[in-house]
């Protein structure tokens, strides 16, 4: 790796991290903690490839810090042996701000508007109106308390362009369910770019309570 690649790679680095030019093995086991939590696949807020940029921009930092303390070139057996290729942190991927979720209990109009979407269409025994609306940056979490039912279930969702937040229209989404009680559908992505124009995920959680 040249001189000009290496630096080229550590401001990457440090860029997703989010840290500053000369930060401490501290301050980057801090910024790497913090991203971990808020991009680790399993919370379902992030993607494994995120989680892997992470993981390899505070190994190539922590490495280099290592090398400049030393004074020698010595590798870290933890360090990857390309530090900082373009797959591994290209120059789009950016830190993600911290966004607190907001929570927005239903109005009684949208949710007077909901029941009406499924009256038209005859009410049956499995329909759901949710409670809430979770949203955190471009994830949007619909809130229901009422339980799944086992088989098709209906439910009238308020739509939302996640680009302007403002409600547009009610929609009726049906599908089924191998099991009744608790549980979580995430709208398909097919879907989702036809009714909520810039949302990254958004999912629906039975048997929730969101206030």
């Amino acid at each position: 790796m040249t001189p000009v690649e290496k630096s080229q790679a550590v401001a990457q680095a440090q860029e997703l991290l989010g840290v500053a030019t000369h930060a401490t093995e501290v301050e980057l086991h801090s910024a790497w903690k913090k991203l971990a939590f808020e991009l680790h696949p399993d919370r379902g807020t992030g993607t494994s490839h995120e989680m892997a940029n992470v993981n390899a921009a505070y190994n190539f930092l922590r490495t280099r810090n290592r090398q400049d303390y030393s004074g020698t070139a010595q590798t870290d057996v933890t360090a990857p042996k390309k530090p900082m290729s373009p797959h591994i942190a290209p120059k789009r991927v950016r830190p993600r701000p911290a966004v607190s979720a907001k929570v927005t209990p239903l109005t009684e109009l949208i949710e007077a508007r909901c029941r009406k979407a499924l009256n038209e269409n005859g009410a049956t025994q499995a329909d759901h109106v949710p409670e809430a609306i979770r949203r955190r940056g471009r994830e949007m979490e619909y809130i229901v308390t009422t339980p799944l039912a086992k088989g098709v279930n209906r439910m009238a969702l308020p739509i939302f362009d996640c680009s302007s937040a403002h409600e547009s229209k009610i929609r009726t989404i049906t599908f089924s369910a191998s099991n009744g009680g608790s549980g979580t559908f995430t709208i398909p992505e097919h879907l989702r770019r036809d009714l909520f124009a810039g949302a990254r995920d958004v999912r629906i959680h039975f048997a929730k309570s969101g206030i």
